[in-house]
């Protein structure tokens, strides 16, 4: 989560529209470098649904949870924003909310759509064989993945990615644990890197040598999340936590149950976009700063602190004691 609020610093900030790939800086690579991160978050998200919930049971209340939580901070953010003087029509309301839940480029109705659909997708799952898992897989992969990272294919569906990714978990951990390659903190760590200097490497390769030829699409290789670097990325990344085997900490149970509401909450509209990055922090005046990294840095590691206590807070004082009396009147 905290690769995507560095990637949406990067990105929704109007500090790309200021490249000049004639006249690259040490802060055009830095935005550049940084901008990757949200990318294989998306893709990290869904994997861990995919490895936890295929051989979870489906509860109701998980899914009322989470509508309620995107409910609750489309309202905190437009009655915020509206005392700030942004002004809300109520076509822009409606639209900013129904966005979130069944718009084709959303995140969050992509994650709410996979999860409805989880215990469907886990019966078909399981019915297969290894060999037909992989062979599904492959088919995924390849449309998804390979021709658009190589061929130059529109292949990106938001919710045909997470089905994707979903699949991918759901692989690992019914027969993951059958390669020894994959259990592997070493090789997990070493192919994590090895895609990302690839990543970083690519973008290089257009600042320099690309321009000249007229090819300017630096984030080519990290441009949407089914890009075959940023899907690898993600990949060695959840391995190699999932295979530290960190002991039960409740401070990252606790900070980890917040992610969530970071993203819907720093990440809510365009008007949230608009007021956070551009009229309050003012990231574009930072451009030709020797201290963009600094506030980078403080940007988001204070926005990810902020957005973490208020969600804290909204499970401690609103969503645990609504869904306690909720439990109380079933029984």
């Amino acid at each position: 989560m905290f690769m995507i609020v560095v990637h949406h610093y990067c990105i929704n900030s109007g500090l790309t529209q200021l490249f000049d790939l004639n006249n690259i800086t040490f802060n055009t690579i830095l935005v550049q470098f940084m901008a990757f991160g949200g990318k294989v978050g998306v893709n990290i998200f869904f994997i861990i649904s995919g490895f936890f919930m295929i051989n979870s049971t489906f509860i109701k209340n998980k899914v009322l949870k989470l509508v309620l939580e995107v409910l609750f901070y489309s309202v905190l953010v437009i009655l915020f924003l509206w005392s700030l003087g942004y002004l809300y029509s109520i076509k822009t309301i409606i639209i900013d909310t129904v966005v979130l839940f069944i718009g084709t480029d959303s995140f969050i109705a992509a994650y709410l759509l996979v999860y409805i659909l989880s215990p469907i997708i886990n019966k078909m799952l399981k019915v297969l064989s290894n060999k037909e898992f992989l062979f599904l897989l492959s088919i995924l992969l390849i449309y998804f993945s390979i021709f658009s990272t190589f061929l130059f294919m529109n292949t990106w569906n938001y919710f045909g990615w997470a089905f994707t990714c979903y699949v991918v978990g759901a692989w690992l951990k019914l027969y993951g644990n059958n390669f020894n390659f994959i259990k592997s903190l070493k090789i997990n760590v070493l192919l994590a890197f090895s895609c990302l200097l690839l990543i970083w490497v690519s973008m290089l390769v257009v600042d320099f040598i690309g321009v000249k030829y007229g090819f300017t699409a630096w984030s080519w290789m990290m441009g949407n999340a089914n890009k075959i670097t940023v899907f690898l990325m993600a990949v060695c990344m959840f391995l190699f936590f999932k295979n530290l085997h960190i002991k039960y900490n409740k401070i990252i149970n606790t900070v980890a149950g917040s992610c969530f509401g970071v993203l819907l909450i720093h990440a809510n509209s365009n008007t949230m976009r608009q007021w956070l990055w551009k009229d309050f922090l003012h990231n574009t005046d930072y451009f030709q700063s020797p201290y963009l990294w600094l506030h980078m840095v403080l940007s988001c590691v204070g926005i990810y602190l902020i957005c973490t206590l208020i969600d804290i807070c909204r499970i401690k004082f609103i969503e645990t004691p609504l869904f306690d009396r909720l439990d109380k009147r079933k029984k």
